[in-house]
Order: C-alpha cells, then structure tokens, then sequence
C-alpha cells in the first residue's frame, strides 16, 4: 500500500495534493470554530472544580472564555475528554452528541477520500485528433494513435464503431475490436483497409473524403492501471472533418539496450509523416476501384 501511495504522489503534481489537504483541514477548522460558538454563545459548558468537597465555588457560574469553549470543541471533536470542562446542560450534552457524531464521519470519510485521491489514477491518457488512413507498405490502414504517460495499462481492449446517421437514426454498420496485453508507452490502432471484410468501411470513408457523405466514427481504449487496479478509459468520436491521409506517426521516444524507453517527446505525438499528400489519396483512390470491380 505505501509503495503505490508513494508512487502516485510521484505522479501527480504535488499544488493538487496541497490543495487537497488545505481544503480538508479549512472544513476542519470551520466545524470545532463553529462548535465551539456554539458551546460560548449558550453558555452550556462550565469548569469542574479539582476539589469536589470545595463548594466556596460553583464551577457552574465560572465565565467561560471563547478560548476555553474552543478548546472543549478540539478535545470533544477528537473524543479525547480531559474531564476539567463537562457539559452543564442537556442542551450542551445534546450539542457534544451532535458534535461527536460529526467528527466519527468527518475523520472516516476525510480518510477514505485521502487513501482514494492518493491512489486514484490521473487523466493521463492521450488519443490522436485525427483518425488517419495511412498507407503502410502497400497497404491502407484506418488508424489512431494512443498514448500513455503513467502506470502500464494492461488487459487493454480496443475497440472502433463507424456508424451513419439517416433521418435523425444513428446505425453501426462496422465494429471491429482488439485485444493487447499491455500498452507501455504508445500504441497504433490500425484496421487493415485491404482485407474483405473491411471493405465496407474503406468504401465508406472513400465517399466521405470525395463526395462528402456523413460517416462517424468512435475509438474507445480500456483496461486496468497495473499499480492501482483502476478502470483506464479512453474514447473519441471522429467526424468526417478529422479524417486525414498520412504514412507513418512520429516516434515519442526510443528504447535502449536494456529494453527502456528513453528520450520520451510528447511534442509530437500528434504528427503523422506525408499529412494529406495527394499521392497518398491517388493510390487510395485506385484501391477503391480495384476493390469495387
């Protein structure tokens, strides 16, 4: 527990967990201060005289201090009772109830948010903006590009749905999922264009580029954190403003000797090698019609 607690405080940026902490101890605060006003202003705490058999005075009619009352709250809020201020009322026994009761949820939920925020794992999935048809030795992929800045994913499932919208009707008519054990750092989601059951969709995406048909199209990733256990999502829906012709992404980093990914660059994640070049859309164009005849 402690490792992965450590590991996730590496990961996210240290101003969150600060805040975290200052809002929780702002409530803290705001809750004895607010008890302790309360105990002050209906005067139902009074001192407990340390000589019982001493009644020249009556603790009772002792004036109780704001710094008194508001160290009754902190000694009552944290169930430590010294025993030398007591409550002189039922008024004041009902107010030290209500407050006990507040700090038992208060400290259970503050540390169940706390291990929660400590362990959960951040946002930091990335997905292309576009969804690219790319040619790849000879062959034309429709593909998408994830990346991965924390903890390994495992068990990650993917999965592409293309579908039309006719007369206000959203239909799928093309799924094609995928299974990989781990995504690392990066991961290019390709679905062969070229086999016959694909097809379909590169007729389709053939008719969006050139003769402005309507086709969307949603890429979803998930899988678990390897660390936490946690759900990792990740899904984007692609118009046909976002489809683009390219060959091949832009390395985000390079590996070593020992199989380690060094020299990781996130600037240019995003690029793809030949963007829209018209060779590239010629080549898809003649594809088209080979498989159309």
């Amino acid at each position: 527990m402690l490792n992965k607690i450590i590991e996730s405080i590496k990961q996210k940026k240290l101003s969150r967990i600060l805040f975290f902490l200052f809002i929780t101890l702002c409530c803290y605060f705001l809750i004895i201060l607010l008890f302790a006003l309360i105990y002050f202003k209906t005067n139902t705490i009074s001192f407990v005289s340390d000589d019982k058999n001493d009644t020249s005075i009556n603790s009772d009619q002792v004036q109780i201090e704001f710094i008194d009352a508001f160290y009754f709250s902190y000694v009552s809020f944290h169930t430590i009772g010294f025993g030398d201020i007591h409550p002189n009322c039922k008024l004041g026994k009902y107010i030290l109830l209500y407050e006990s009761i507040i700090s038992l949820f208060f400290t259970s939920i503050f540390s169940g948010l706390l291990v929660y925020f400590l362990l959960k794992r951040p946002n930091n999935l990335i997905i292309s903006n576009n969804l690219f048809i790319r040619l790849k030795k000879s062959k034309f992929y429709l593909s998408c590009k994830v990346g991965n800045k924390g903890n390994e994913v495992f068990n990650v499932q993917c999965l592409l749905e293309a579908f039309h919208i006719i007369n206000n009707i959203r239909s799928r008519f093309f799924s094609n999922n995928f299974h990989i054990g781990a995504l690392e750092q990066t991961y290019h989601y390709d679905v062969n264009l070229t086999v016959l059951e694909n097809h379909k969709l590169a007729t389709e995406l053939y008719n969006v580029v050139n003769e402005n048909k309507f086709v969307m199209i949603r890429v979803t990733f998930y899988g678990f954190d390897s660390v936490s256990g946690d759900n990792v999502v990740i899904s984007k829906t692609y118009k046909p403003e976002s489809f683009q012709f390219g060959t091949s992404f832009k390395k985000t980093g390079d590996w070593d000797n020992n199989g380690n990914r060094i020299n990781k660059d996130w600037s240019g994640f995003q690029l793809i090698e030949n963007l829209n070049s018209q060779e590239i859309k010629d080549k898809f164009k003649d594809f088209i019609k080979s498989i159309s005849l």
